[in-house]
């Protein structure tokens, strides 16, 4: 299904493929600002207890030194371990949207949705176990052989008309055999016979995401 019309990520009707990845931005945004206040408020305690000035005595030799970079920050996660535990939520839980928004990007630009990745996968199964049939006229259609073309509605005279025609027109054996070969099943070999009729190209549909058309 084109994305500006609906998808399966939720019920809603027109352009829900970008705001769900306008959430999953917000959401990403969020994991940042979050793991960056906890960086802020632990590098303003180490500054407020001074803790760069502080130093480590070894138990062996008695020896003391400055204390070290690694060594303030484990002191302050020992310090405030749940503090730490939400930066660390928050660091993790952007890395995982952000790798999902790109999953999701990368279905955008190959024209499916989640959805229809696991359609194609059961169609490419049932292709190569030899069960897909489909009518030449229909596969010739997909493949953009023969134009779809869009009748105009038929006046009320002209509809009778063309009932008076078909009840005096009688089909010749070579029209019954064209439409045989037409109505004809054609055995689909390989899932590249089939062409995925919402895939616009990689830009073209970014941009219908971002900017879709009206319904």
């Amino acid at each position: 299904m084109p994305f500006n019309a609906s998808s399966h990520h939720c019920a809603w009707r027109h352009s829900n493929y970008r705001l769900f990845i306008l959430f999953l931005a917000t959401t990403i945004a969020m994991c940042c600002y979050g793991a960056y206040l906890t960086y802020y408020v632990f590098v303003r305690e180490m500054k407020i207890q001074q803790i760069d000035k502080l130093w480590v005595i070894n138990r062996d030799t008695g020896a003391r030194t400055p204390i070290k970079w690694e060594q303030m920050w484990m002191y302050m996660v020992h310090r405030e371990i749940l503090l730490a535990a939400l930066g660390l939520f928050c660091v993790c839980a952007g890395v995982v949207v952000f790798a999902f928004t790109l999953y999701q990007l990368s279905l955008i630009m190959r024209g499916v949705t989640t959805n229809e990745v696991f359609k194609w996968d059961d169609l490419k199964y049932d292709i190569k176990q030899g069960e897909v049939h489909i009518p030449r006229s229909v596969l010739e259609r997909n493949q953009g052989l023969v134009p779809q073309e869009v009748d105009p509605e038929p006046t009320e005279k002209q509809q009778r008309k063309r009932k008076n025609a078909q009840r005096r027109s009688k089909a010749s054996d070579s029209g019954k055999q064209q439409d045989s070969e037409q109505d004809e099943l054609v055995l689909v070999e390989d899932a590249k016979q089939i062409r995925n009729i919402y895939h616009l190209g990689s830009w073209r549909n970014l941009m219908e995401m971002l900017f879709p058309t009206p319904l």
